[in-house]
Parts: C-alpha cells; structure tokens; sequence
C-alpha cells in the first residue's frame, strides 16, 4: 500500500506515465541501499526510512508473535501512506489538468 501510494503521488506531479514507477523504484533501492550500507551517517536516517519496515510480515511467524513490533511496523507505513496519498491530494488539486 505505500509503495502504491508513493506511485500515485509521483503520478499526480507528472504527465507521463513511466516517470512515477522508475521514481518509485528508484527510491525503494535507494531506501535498500541506506539500511544495508553501515555508516553512522544511515543510521540516524535509517528510522525514517520506510523501506526498513517492509518485512513486517515475517513477524506473524515468530512464537511468540511480537503484536507490538507488528503494530508499530504497520503504524509507521500507514503513516507514510497517509503522507503520500495526503501530498497527492495537494498537488492534484492545484495541478492544471487543462494542459
């Protein structure tokens, strides 16, 4: 869902249609590259990064089940859905659809 969010966003500041999904792509590996590569410098930004938050899934297999990390995990890319979808909305609405 954020991912698909995050398209929807990029789509609504362009006209084209291939630039929204190499946008999204591209962030997702740069959002890889952050969390994977150690540098002091990536780890105060790392938190922010929603990439990091992607395998929330996996946490359903663990025994116990950490409802905890699930429930912030899932807070946090709803947050940055929101905040996508809540942009997209901005830029929608004051973008020129006549042109």
């Amino acid at each position: 869902c954020t991912v698909a969010t995050l398209c929807f966003m990029f789509s609504a500041m362009v006209n084209n249609s291939v630039g929204p999904i190499i946008g999204t792509m591209f962030l997702i590996i740069i959002g890889y590259v952050v969390i994977a590569i150690p540098l002091e410098y990536f780890d105060s930004i790392e938190p922010y990064v929603f990439v990091k938050y992607f395998d929330v899934w996996l946490d359903a297999f663990k025994d116990p089940i950490p409802w905890k990390d699930i429930v912030k995990k899932t807070g946090i890319l709803l947050f940055h859905s929101v905040l996508f979808f809540s942009v997209a909305i901005i830029v929608f609405i004051k973008k020129d659809i006549k042109t």
